[in-house]
């Protein structure tokens, strides 16, 4: 069986010291689950469309912007200096996206 994996959580800091920072999600396809593509840096929400509808959605039905900021982190990955292990799931049972023999 898989071994857990152990992220941490990441200290948000200064994403974007020349405007805000926004992550892009986009559905092509009315019926497609949104996808998120990347992320944009700029003054506002309006400047991150226009930059987000150029670089990733000229064909998506439907564009969604995150402010970074507000969303919570976690990574494999060091990233942060002074990242905390996150607390892992309590429940044993907890599905596995692969298996290991």
């Amino acid at each position: 069986m898989a071994e857990p994996t152990e992220r941490r959580r990441l200290d948000d800091g200064d994403r974007a010291p020349n405007g805000e920072e926004f992550e892009v999600f986009v559905r092509s396809d009315g019926s497609d689950p949104m996808q998120h593509v990347g992320s944009v840096r700029a003054a506002d929400v309006d400047g991150a469309y226009e930059i987000a509808s150029r670089l990733f959605a000229w064909h998506a039905d439907d564009v969604w912007l995150c402010p970074s900021a507000e969303m919570t982190r976690f990574s494999t990955h060091t990233l942060a200096d002074e990242a905390s292990p996150a607390d892992r799931p309590t429940d044993s049972e907890e599905p596995r996206a692969r298996e290991w023999s």
